[in-house]
Protein backbone atom coordinates (compact mmCIF):
# COMPACT_ATOMS: atom_id res chain seq x y z
CA UNK A 1 0.00 0.00 0.00
CA UNK A 2 1.53 3.34 -1.01
CA UNK A 3 -0.95 5.69 0.75
CA UNK A 4 -1.21 6.04 4.57
CA UNK A 5 -4.39 3.95 4.47
CA UNK A 6 -6.61 2.02 2.14
CA UNK A 7 -10.35 1.39 2.10
CA UNK A 8 -11.83 -2.06 2.66
CA UNK A 9 -15.29 -3.43 3.34
CA UNK A 10 -16.23 -4.95 6.66
CA UNK A 11 -17.08 -8.66 6.60
CA UNK A 12 -17.16 -9.91 10.19
CA UNK A 13 -15.80 -9.45 13.70
CA UNK A 14 -14.49 -12.79 15.01
CA UNK A 15 -13.61 -11.23 18.37
CA UNK A 16 -13.46 -7.83 20.04
CA UNK A 17 -10.10 -6.89 18.59
CA UNK A 18 -10.18 -8.57 15.18
CA UNK A 19 -12.18 -7.90 12.02
CA UNK A 20 -12.25 -9.56 8.63
CA UNK A 21 -12.35 -7.17 5.69
CA UNK A 22 -12.20 -7.43 1.92
CA UNK A 23 -10.49 -5.21 -0.62
CA UNK A 24 -11.10 -6.15 -4.23
CA UNK A 25 -10.99 -9.94 -4.23
CA UNK A 26 -8.65 -10.19 -1.26
CA UNK A 27 -9.99 -10.85 2.24
CA UNK A 28 -7.73 -10.33 5.25
CA UNK A 29 -7.75 -9.72 8.99
CA UNK A 30 -7.11 -6.39 10.70
CA UNK A 31 -6.58 -5.40 14.31
CA UNK A 32 -9.45 -3.35 15.76
CA UNK A 33 -8.11 -1.18 18.62
CA UNK A 34 -11.52 -0.67 20.17
CA UNK A 35 -13.28 -2.94 22.72
CA UNK A 36 -16.70 -1.30 22.25
CA UNK A 37 -19.66 -3.04 20.68
CA UNK A 38 -19.79 -0.64 17.70
CA UNK A 39 -23.02 -2.27 16.53
CA UNK A 40 -24.30 0.91 14.87
CA UNK A 41 -21.02 1.39 12.97
CA UNK A 42 -19.75 -2.07 11.97
CA UNK A 43 -22.63 -2.78 9.64
CA UNK A 44 -22.46 -5.33 6.80
CA UNK A 45 -20.23 -4.02 3.99
CA UNK A 46 -19.37 -0.86 5.93
CA UNK A 47 -16.34 0.94 4.49
CA UNK A 48 -13.28 0.95 6.76
CA UNK A 49 -9.97 2.71 6.53
CA UNK A 50 -7.13 0.35 7.38
CA UNK A 51 -3.44 1.20 7.80
CA UNK A 52 -0.29 -0.92 7.69
CA UNK A 53 0.69 -1.96 11.21
CA UNK A 54 3.92 -0.43 12.55
CA UNK A 55 5.27 -3.88 13.46
CA UNK A 56 5.41 -5.98 10.30
CA UNK A 57 6.19 -9.10 12.36
CA UNK A 58 2.72 -8.96 13.85
CA UNK A 59 0.19 -11.61 12.86
CA UNK A 60 -2.34 -8.99 11.73
CA UNK A 61 -0.61 -6.72 9.23
CA UNK A 62 -3.18 -3.91 9.37
CA UNK A 63 -4.91 -1.70 11.93
CA UNK A 64 -8.41 -0.28 11.59
CA UNK A 65 -8.35 3.52 11.65
CA UNK A 66 -11.93 4.59 10.92
CA UNK A 67 -15.33 3.65 9.53
CA UNK A 68 -17.54 5.59 7.14
CA UNK A 69 -20.88 6.60 8.69
CA UNK A 70 -23.05 8.72 6.44
CA UNK A 71 -20.93 11.63 5.28
CA UNK A 72 -18.26 11.42 7.98
CA UNK A 73 -15.31 9.25 8.89
CA UNK A 74 -15.50 8.05 12.49
CA UNK A 75 -12.32 7.24 14.39
CA UNK A 76 -12.27 3.68 15.74
CA UNK A 77 -8.76 3.69 17.21
CA UNK A 78 -9.22 4.45 20.90
CA UNK A 79 -5.42 4.70 21.31
CA UNK A 80 -5.48 8.02 19.47
CA UNK A 81 -7.47 9.80 22.17
CA UNK A 82 -4.60 10.20 24.63
CA UNK A 83 -2.11 11.24 21.95
CA UNK A 84 -4.65 13.77 20.71
CA UNK A 85 -5.14 15.26 24.17
CA UNK A 86 -1.38 15.38 24.74
CA UNK A 87 -0.94 17.36 21.51
CA UNK A 88 -3.73 19.75 22.54
CA UNK A 89 -2.13 20.25 25.96
CA UNK A 90 1.24 20.91 24.32
CA UNK A 91 -0.16 23.75 22.24
CA UNK A 92 -2.32 25.12 25.10
CA UNK A 93 -5.41 24.32 23.05
CA UNK A 94 -7.66 23.40 25.98
CA UNK A 95 -8.81 26.45 27.97
CA UNK A 96 -10.06 24.10 30.71
CA UNK A 97 -6.46 23.21 31.54
CA UNK A 98 -4.41 26.19 30.38
CA UNK A 99 -3.18 26.96 33.92
CA UNK A 100 -1.00 23.84 33.97
CA UNK A 101 2.62 24.11 32.88
CA UNK A 102 3.44 20.45 32.39
CA UNK A 103 1.92 16.99 32.50
CA UNK A 104 2.82 13.37 32.96
CA UNK A 105 1.08 10.44 31.32
CA UNK A 106 -0.07 7.12 32.77
CA UNK A 107 0.40 8.06 36.44
CA UNK A 108 -0.75 5.68 39.17
CA UNK A 109 -2.72 6.64 42.27
CA UNK A 110 -5.19 4.87 44.57
CA UNK A 111 -4.65 1.57 42.80
CA UNK A 112 -5.53 2.93 39.34
CA UNK A 113 -3.54 4.38 36.48
CA UNK A 114 -4.81 7.69 35.17
CA UNK A 115 -4.22 9.06 31.68
CA UNK A 116 -2.73 12.39 32.72
CA UNK A 117 -1.48 14.21 35.79
CA UNK A 118 -1.36 17.94 35.04
CA UNK A 119 0.97 19.99 37.23
CA UNK A 120 1.19 23.68 38.05
CA UNK A 121 0.23 25.66 41.12
CA UNK A 122 -1.98 22.67 41.89
CA UNK A 123 -2.53 19.23 40.36
CA UNK A 124 -5.27 17.89 38.11
CA UNK A 125 -5.90 14.22 37.39
CA UNK A 126 -7.40 13.74 33.94
CA UNK A 127 -9.06 10.74 32.31
CA UNK A 128 -9.85 10.75 28.58
CA UNK A 129 -12.57 8.60 27.00
CA UNK A 130 -13.04 7.92 23.27
CA UNK A 131 -16.78 8.13 22.49
CA UNK A 132 -18.20 6.86 19.18
CA UNK A 133 -21.85 6.10 20.02
CA UNK A 134 -24.38 8.79 19.02
CA UNK A 135 -28.17 8.45 19.13
CA UNK A 136 -30.60 11.22 18.23
CA UNK A 137 -27.82 13.77 18.35
CA UNK A 138 -26.60 12.76 21.82
CA UNK A 139 -23.19 11.16 22.30
CA UNK A 140 -23.34 8.29 24.79
CA UNK A 141 -20.59 6.55 26.76
CA UNK A 142 -19.95 3.71 27.20
CA UNK A 143 -21.36 1.47 24.46
CA UNK A 144 -20.50 -1.61 26.55
CA UNK A 145 -20.28 -2.01 30.35
CA UNK A 146 -16.91 -0.89 31.73
CA UNK A 147 -15.88 -1.82 35.26
CA UNK A 148 -12.52 -0.16 34.63
CA UNK A 149 -14.27 3.08 33.74
CA UNK A 150 -16.25 2.96 36.99
CA UNK A 151 -13.03 2.44 38.97
CA UNK A 152 -11.46 5.44 37.27
CA UNK A 153 -14.42 7.63 38.21
CA UNK A 154 -14.35 6.41 41.81
CA UNK A 155 -10.64 7.22 41.95
CA UNK A 156 -11.18 10.69 40.49
CA UNK A 157 -13.89 11.30 43.09
CA UNK A 158 -11.54 10.41 45.92
CA UNK A 159 -8.77 12.61 44.51
CA UNK A 160 -11.20 15.51 44.19
CA UNK A 161 -12.33 15.06 47.78
CA UNK A 162 -8.68 15.16 48.84
CA UNK A 163 -8.29 18.61 47.27
CA UNK A 164 -6.80 17.97 43.82
CA UNK A 165 -8.56 18.97 40.63
CA UNK A 166 -9.92 15.95 38.79
CA UNK A 167 -11.56 15.77 35.38
CA UNK A 168 -12.97 13.36 32.82
CA UNK A 169 -13.02 14.45 29.18
CA UNK A 170 -15.06 12.59 26.58
CA UNK A 171 -13.68 12.92 23.05
CA UNK A 172 -16.74 12.51 20.81
CA UNK A 173 -15.62 11.29 17.39
CA UNK A 174 -18.97 11.75 15.59
CA UNK A 175 -21.27 14.70 15.02
CA UNK A 176 -23.31 15.30 18.19
CA UNK A 177 -25.16 18.14 19.87
CA UNK A 178 -24.58 16.99 23.45
CA UNK A 179 -23.09 14.25 25.63
CA UNK A 180 -24.71 12.06 28.29
CA UNK A 181 -23.76 8.86 30.14
CA UNK A 182 -25.27 5.73 28.63
CA UNK A 183 -27.70 4.81 31.40
CA UNK A 184 -29.33 1.97 29.47
CA UNK A 185 -26.09 0.13 28.73
CA UNK A 186 -24.12 0.80 31.92
CA UNK A 187 -26.16 2.24 34.80
CA UNK A 188 -23.20 1.75 37.15
CA UNK A 189 -21.03 4.03 35.02
CA UNK A 190 -23.80 6.62 34.71
CA UNK A 191 -24.28 6.62 38.48
CA UNK A 192 -20.53 6.85 39.09
CA UNK A 193 -20.22 9.79 36.69
CA UNK A 194 -23.01 11.73 38.40
CA UNK A 195 -21.55 10.94 41.81
CA UNK A 196 -18.11 12.07 40.65
CA UNK A 197 -19.55 15.35 39.41
CA UNK A 198 -21.16 15.94 42.81
CA UNK A 199 -17.76 15.32 44.42
CA UNK A 200 -16.21 18.04 42.27
CA UNK A 201 -14.91 16.03 39.31
CA UNK A 202 -15.14 18.21 36.20
CA UNK A 203 -16.89 16.58 33.24
CA UNK A 204 -16.14 17.84 29.73
CA UNK A 205 -16.99 16.70 26.21
CA UNK A 206 -15.27 17.85 23.04
CA UNK A 207 -15.67 16.99 19.40
CA UNK A 208 -12.90 14.90 17.87
CA UNK A 209 -12.44 14.66 14.12
CA UNK A 210 -10.07 12.93 11.74
CA UNK A 211 -7.65 14.71 9.49
CA UNK A 212 -5.68 12.12 7.59
CA UNK A 213 -4.47 9.63 10.19
CA UNK A 214 -4.61 12.20 12.98
CA UNK A 215 -7.42 12.73 15.46
CA UNK A 216 -7.85 16.40 16.36
CA UNK A 217 -9.71 18.16 19.17
CA UNK A 218 -12.56 20.47 18.24
CA UNK A 219 -15.27 22.48 19.94
CA UNK A 220 -16.77 21.85 23.36
CA UNK A 221 -20.09 19.94 23.54
CA UNK A 222 -22.68 20.44 26.32
CA UNK A 223 -22.85 17.65 28.89
CA UNK A 224 -26.15 16.38 30.30
CA UNK A 225 -25.66 14.38 33.47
Amino acid sequence: MTSPWTEARFLSRPNRFLVRVVRGRRAFSAFLPNPGRLEELLLPRAILRVCPAPDLRRKTRYDVLAVRSGEEWVSLDTRLANATLAAALDRKGLPEFEEFRRYRREVSALGSRFDFLLEGARRCWLEVKHCSLVRDGTALFPDAPTERGVRHLEGLSQLARQGDRAACLFLVVRSARSFAPNEATDPAFASALRSAARDGVEVYARRGFLRGRNLLVGRAIPTEL
